[in-house]
């Protein structure tokens, strides 16, 4: 009898309707995210019914790339009282930013910005990049192997920071609210030539300044 009842259940396809709602709750359509920038796939807090994602990517070949801090999602859903697929637009709050252009992946990228509203802010090995514009959401910054770089004007309220390798940056002014710079936060910045430090710090890590051949002052 079981059987029977999953036969028929294949057969008018209300058994393949529920795994597909139970396996795929939730898809994204390709041509969604902004072509300039790609995203991880939303997460949702029934708590709060707060959406957020994180981008992980940007345009190979654009110059000058805007991060947004929220983008449209297109969230598709079974409705079992419906008996269909539903899709709604629902607003994600963008929470980080993570590109890693290491191997040459991001060779024209000179320029970002950065939306209000954004946390986290990771760039590594964008070696053309010299323009980094930051909110003041910005709590945590990590630019490495940012070669280009010669000067970033730090959010105040930015609490770690890292621009290890960063090799053309020549000064940086670190604000009250970072309490600590971390192990070879500026390792390899052979051109720092003035480091202000914020009244906030207290403990400098291991290695943190080596390599800065040029740092004259601090």
């Amino acid at each position: 009898m079981m059987k029977e009842r999953i036969h028929a259940a294949v057969a008018d396809g209300t058994l393949c309707a529920l795994v597909q709602a139970a396996l795929l709750p939730l898809t994204a359509c390709a041509d969604f995210w902004p072509s300039a920038v790609s995203y991880q796939t939303p997460s949702h807090d029934e708590a709060t019914d707060k959406w957020t994602t994180h981008a992980n990517g940007c345009s190979t070949t654009a110059s000058h790339v805007d991060f947004p801090a929220t983008v449209n999602y297109d969230y598709t859903y079974y409705d079992r009282s419906a008996q269909d697929y539903v899709t709604t637009t629902v607003v994600c709050q963008v929470e980080s930013i993570w590109i890693n252009g290491e191997y040459g992946r991001y060779p024209s990228l000179e320029s970002v910005s950065i939306g209000n509203g954004i946390s986290s802010v990771y760039f590594n090995g964008c070696a053309a990049l010299k323009d980094v514009e930051l909110p003041d959401s910005v709590k945590s910054l990590s630019l490495l192997t940012c070669k280009g770089l010669t000067e970033i004007a730090l959010p105040p309220h930015l609490t770690n920071i890292s621009c290890r390798g960063c090799s053309g940056l020549t000064e940086i002014a670190i604000p009250d609210s970072v309490l600590s710079i971390g192990s070879e936060a500026f390792w390899n910045c052979s051109s720092l030539t003035r480091v202000k430090t914020g009244d906030g710090v207290t403990s400098i890590g291991e290695s943190a300044f080596s390599g800065c051949t040029g740092l004259a002052a601090m």
